[in-house]
């Protein structure tokens, strides 16, 4: 594992043990913690592979955009 993923993942073990009832979108992971996409999905495979996170996929609905309003 590459330093800067070592950094990443104390930071965010770090940010969970002070608050643990604390649940953080992707987006806000990425911003909290200044990464970009490919930083991202590597810190958490990293940490969910160690059982430290576990990621779960929300579903959304969402309008489809139309080009005439009814």
């Amino acid at each position: 594992m590459s330093a800067e993923r070592n950094g990443h993942a104390k930071r965010v073990r770090d940010f969970f043990r002070r608050n643990p009832d604390e649940v953080l979108t992707t987006d806000d992971i990425k911003t909290k913690f200044d990464l970009d996409d490919l930083q991202l999905r590597g810190l958490l495979a990293y940490l969910c592979k160690r059982g430290e996170v576990e990621v779960e996929t929300v579903r959304i609905v969402k309008p489809v955009p139309t080009i005439e309003t009814p």
